[in-house]
């Protein structure tokens, strides 16, 4: 099913921020896992691990109206 995301302040549909050229990416760098569940006590501290050397590609959408800005994980179309 595809979603035409729209922007939270209800301006309407938002604008696919366009890569030129179209072989390049936008994506996220240096991502940390902050591993977190149900039950961990209240200020004990996380432990924290970088998950080195990986890219996540993303689509980036955009509010003409109010520059509002959303990211969509780009795996199944350049796995």
């Amino acid at each position: 099913m595809k979603v035409t995301p729209t922007c939270r302040y209800e301006h309407g549909e938002l604008q696919e921020i366009p890569r030129e050229p179209e072989t390049h990416y936008f994506g996220l760098m240096g991502a940390t896992l902050v591993p977190f569940r149900a039950g961990t006590p209240v200020g004990e501290p996380l432990s924290r691990t970088t998950v080195s050397g990986r890219i996540y590609t993303v689509s980036i959408f955009r509010c003409p109206v109010c520059g509002y800005l959303e990211m969509f994980d780009d795996e199944v179309g350049n796995g």
